[in-house]
């Protein structure tokens, strides 16, 4: 009996801590979000987090989010500082190389994402996670990305009777060149030296996964044999901030859209450059507090992201969220009926999760 009543009390004590336990838990979980913070970014992302940030203070009456433009340098600069943790800057916008260049130093003035991209990481490729990551830490939450394409004249091709079918490498598209080269009167370049350098394809190559061999090999032919010009291109490197520029110079239904040729035929063709992310850092506990809600808004909203960011400010986002959103099959910009954001959504998400971004760095830092 006695025994039976020591059982009841104890057991009426745990339940009286439970109780009061999620009380408290409750209450800091319902409590209103009071803070601010400073965000600063590029020129090219500026309008995204500006209108993110507004959004993000509506729903969150006592916090403040200002954002501002600084060019890569500032920004760069103020990561270099000995310690930010009692400055004002809380967040901004890097791009992936440029994070994974920090040296030591600085990287003590980052605040690590790991928590956030553990609980995010079905959002992301595993190959963008890996372009921000740093040893064992992220250094970054994933904003955007960069793929690569080609757009290729394909009138040009059916005129001289080839298809956009017929490139599959490197080496057919300068074969190909070269024999329409010869019966054009030379009218036509490979690429026009205005608009696309050797060292673009020679990156291009090197996150294909290939190495400097292959580049020289591919590049060495482009420029020994003159195959670009002044001329009428017959194909151009496209991204999201200069495909609109090309569709506007030429004739829409001249042109059709292609993944960039494998170093060879049944090669890796999916290539995205190094993108943005927006990087926290260092600061005292209410600030960190608005910080890390305020990243977590942005991942949970790319899905969110406007019509009018995404033409008007050449923006892809890099969650997979946004790439199963209706907008991406909008036809609000199209290349000869391709819809070019679908393209795009094609090539990041058939880039190769090994990609080795050490190896890459280590390349590209030596050709600089």
């Amino acid at each position: 009996m006695r025994n039976l009543k020591k059982n009841i009390i104890v057991l009426i004590v745990i339940t009286l801590l439970v109780l009061s336990m999620y009380k408290v838990f409750k209450i800091i979980n319902n409590k209103e979000l009071v803070g601010s913070i400073e965000v600063i970014t590029d020129e090219e992302n500026y309008v995204y987090l500006k209108d993110s940030a507004e959004k993000f203070m509506s729903a969150n009456k006592k916090s403040k989010i200002n954002v501002t433009k600084n060019n890569k340098d500032e920004m760069i600069e103020y990561l270099n500082k000995e310690s930010n943790v009692e400055n004002e800057i809380n967040l901004m916008m890097l791009d992936s190389k440029t994070l994974r260049s920090i040296n030591d130093d600085s990287l003590e003035n980052i605040s690590y994402q790991d928590n956030i991209i553990d609980s995010y990481s079905k959002n992301f490729n595993l190959w963008r996670l890996n372009e921000v990551k740093k040893g064992e830490h992220y250094l970054g939450i994933p904003i955007q990305s960069n793929p690569q394409f080609l757009i290729i004249r394909e009138d040009i091709l059916n005129q001289y009777g080839y298809k956009s079918e017929d490139i599959k490498s490197w080496n057919e598209l300068i074969d190909l060149y070269k024999d329409i080269d010869s019966k054009s009167n030379n009218e036509i370049s490979l690429f026009s030296y205005d608009l696309t350098t050797i060292e673009e394809i020679e990156k291009i190559i090197i996150y294909q996964g290939g190495n400097i061999n292959q580049a020289e090999e591919i590049t060495n032919i482009i420029k020994d044999d003159n195959l670009m010009g002044k001329e009428t291109p017959l194909g151009y490197i496209a991204d999201k901030n200069n495909y609109k520029n090309i569709i506007n110079n030429n004739l829409k239904n001249s042109l059709k859209a292609i993944m960039i040729p494998a170093i060879v035929v049944g090669g890796n063709r999916a290539v995205s450059f190094d993108g943005d992310n927006i990087v926290a850092l260092k600061s005292e506990y209410e600030r960190q507090e608005v910080a890390n809600r305020f990243l977590r808004f942005l991942i949970d909203n790319q899905n969110l992201i406007s019509v009018d960011t995404l033409n008007n400010e050449g923006f892809f986002p890099s969650s997979r969220a946004f790439y199963n959103n209706i907008v991406v099959d909008k036809e609000f910009e199209e290349i000869n009926n391709q819809k070019v954001l679908s393209i795009m959504t094609n090539i990041v998400n058939r880039v190769p999760d090994t990609t080795d971004y050490d190896r890459i760095d280590d390349i590209l830092d030596v050709r600089k």
